[in-house]
Parts: C-alpha cells; structure tokens; sequence
C-alpha cells in the first residue's frame, strides 16, 4: 500500500487543477527575519538572505509549473 493510493489520487486528478505548494517555517518569526534583514552582523544577514534566497528560488519553481507558493511561519 504505502504511497500508492496518492499517486493514484494524482494521476486522476486531470491536468485542471489548482497546485499549491506550502512551505511550513516554525521556527521562523516574520519580525525576527525583519530585524535579521537590518542587522548590522554579517553573519546574521546572511542567515536571512540565504533563507530569501532558497524562498525564491522556490517560488521561480513553483510558478514555472504553474504553482502558488505559500510560506508559513511564526506569528508574533
């Protein structure tokens, strides 16, 4: 059994209908990343920068294949 029943959930799906892709980011806080994007330490910039980096290029993905992209993090 395993993975067979989505696989055949997908393959009946058609070619008309909405993708969504959903990346969940717990850890990460939105203001937090804000303040990271700001921060005078290099080391803590670039920790941002390389995580809106990976988010691009997952969003360039995702709309290559006709997707949205949602990404999910820590509120507050």
């Amino acid at each position: 059994e395993g993975r067979e029943p989505m696989k055949e959930a997908i393959r009946n799906l058609g070619t008309n209908f909405q993708r969504q892709v959903v990346i969940l980011q717990p850890h990460v806080r939105q203001s937090t990343l804000e303040s990271e994007r700001r921060s005078s330490s290099n080391r803590v910039r670039l920790r941002a920068q390389q995580l809106d980096t990976l988010l691009l290029g997952a969003r360039a993905s995702c709309q290559a294949v006709g997707a949205e992209l949602f990404v999910l993090g820590e509120d507050a």
